[in-house]
């Protein structure tokens, strides 16, 4: 056994660790972990655990403060199979993250899935695609969001300062609050959709599939919540419950990532200010 080897099978043995399955049920609770991929940026678009974000081995230490500023936030690691997400889950310990590693990387994560959906077929729970998008559309599957301690006016440019910075310009900032009112006289809290696009994407998207357009670009609602705003990301992944294209879900996938990177960037730059 090469030196190599001797160590990433001391750091199996040793470091934290999740299989899928246990993954799943921490993803799907109240606090849920932050699920880094750490292969490169083409193996993420072909395939990635659901909601995980893209953060190559190469690109990690110059990322960490900006995407695992909070301490009370559990980062799962994972790769291919084994090795990188062993190493940076040791990386990340010694920098004091609680950290674990998911058990076979990727590909177990793909098994576990093919597994699970095989399961539903054998039980009779697979719905039609109409019921499937009816369900997935119902809860708050759609979106993923974070709160900001600031007033709508001054978390909108923050918000818009980073989705630049991802490659996102915005088409509309759309006042609901003020159209409310104007048309039927209501009165709403603060209340803004602001129509991000990336055009690199969206052209891919839509030499992909021309009719993908009807749902573009990617909406993110900043609206007030008390003194506080709440910001939300459509989930570029309600995308792929409507259309069976494997580019378009390639795309899907960098603009979910992109967007949660959005997202952490955002709590990261105020719980860097405090």
């Amino acid at each position: 056994m090469s030196r190599y080897e001797t160590l990433i099978s001391h750091l199996e043995s040793t470091l934290p660790s999740v299989s899928p399955s246990e993954l799943q049920v921490l993803m799907n609770s109240g606090s849920a972990p932050l699920v880094v991929d750490v292969r490169e940026a083409a193996d993420h678009q072909s395939g990635a655990v659901a909601k995980s974000i893209s953060l190559p081995r190469a690109k990690l230490e110059a990322n960490i403060e900006r995407y695992m500023a909070n301490p009370e936030q559990k980062v799962i690691v994972y790769c291919g199979s084994r090795g990188r997400s062993q190493l940076v889950c040791r990386l990340l310990i010694d920098m004091g993250i609680d950290a674990a590693f998911l058990r076979g990387g990727w590909a177990s994560w793909a098994a576990h899935q093919e597994q699970m959906n095989d399961q539903s077929e054998q039980r009779g729970d697979a719905h039609n695609g109409t019921a499937e998008i009816s369900h997935f559309l119902g809860g708050c599957m759609y979106t993923f969001q974070t709160l900001l301690p600031l007033p709508v006016e001054q978390a909108i440019p923050l918000v818009m300062e980073h989705l630049k910075q991802e490659g996102f310009g915005v088409l509309m900032d759309l006042d609901i609050q003020a159209t409310m009112k104007q048309k039927i006289g209501a009165d709403i809290p603060a209340y803004h959709i602001l129509g991000a696009c990336n055009p690199q994407l969206a052209h891919q998207a839509l030499a992909a599939e021309p009719e993908v357009g009807a749902l573009l670009p990617c909406n993110v609602v900043v609206r007030a919540d008390g003194d506080q705003t709440v910001v939300s990301f459509m989930d570029p992944q309600a995308m792929t419950q409507l259309t069976t294209n494997p580019q378009v879900h390639a795309v899907a996938n960098e603009a979910e990532a992109r967007l949660r990177r959005v997202c952490l960037a955002l709590e990261a730059s105020l719980s860097a200010k405090k």
